[in-house]
């Protein structure tokens, strides 16, 4: 049996033909299409009192009338199919400082004005729309109208009250563990029974 391979040539630069061909043009856009929705300000911080928000709509967005969407599941449970709050609101221009501070006074207005012991859904919905009309004409916080039903103080409130009724559930079975304990201890039962 003869066994023969022919071992192929290795290709040599003289053996390829390059040809020039003109560069590609750009893509076209789309008519209307708008690159960014935001301007950003820089922080002044030694100028905390001039009533300028940090985060300003493009006149664009607002002459247009397009809102931002609330984006799709709950608040706070990005790995189930939610979202992460700051995540979207600084894919929409706003700084981390920004939402820190927007947090801040959306949760300071919410002790004043909801049960904090109480989920979102237990919740006054009078109440709730009221504290976002109060967050929207607040100086700072202007530019809430360009979000869709006021989205991320409702997110905001959903992931604060959340926690909240969490903790309050939790202090009250201590508390009912607590008193269930001192019961038995009147009576001579040992709790390990």
């Amino acid at each position: 049996m003869n066994l023969y391979v022919e071992r192929p040539f290795p290709l040599t630069a003289s053996q390829i033909e390059f040809t020039v061909l003109p560069p590609a043009s750009l893509p076209p856009t789309a008519p209307g299409m708008e690159f960014g929705d935001y301007i950003l300000h820089r922080d002044n911080p030694g100028n905390e009192s001039d009533g300028e928000p940090e985060v300003e709509p493009r006149r664009s967005q607002r002459c247009s009338g397009k809102k931002f969407l609330r984006p799709n599941g709950e608040p706070g449970r990005p790995n189930s199919g939610g979202f992460n709050l700051s995540s979207e609101l600084v894919k929409t221009g706003w700084t981390i400082q920004t939402v820190e501070r927007f947090s801040e006074d959306v949760y300071e207005l919410a002790k004043k004005k909801l049960d904090l012991t109480k989920s979102y859904r237990k919740q006054d919905n009078n109440e709730i729309k009221k504290l976002c009309e109060e967050i929207m004409r607040d100086k700072n916080w202007l530019h809430l109208k360009d979000y869709e039903n006021c989205w991320p103080v409702t997110s905001l409130l959903k992931l604060k009250l959340k926690n909240g009724a969490a903790s309050a559930r939790r202090q009250e079975m201590r508390a009912t563990h607590e008193r269930l304990r001192a019961a038995m201890n009147r009576r001579g039962i040992s709790p390990d029974t």
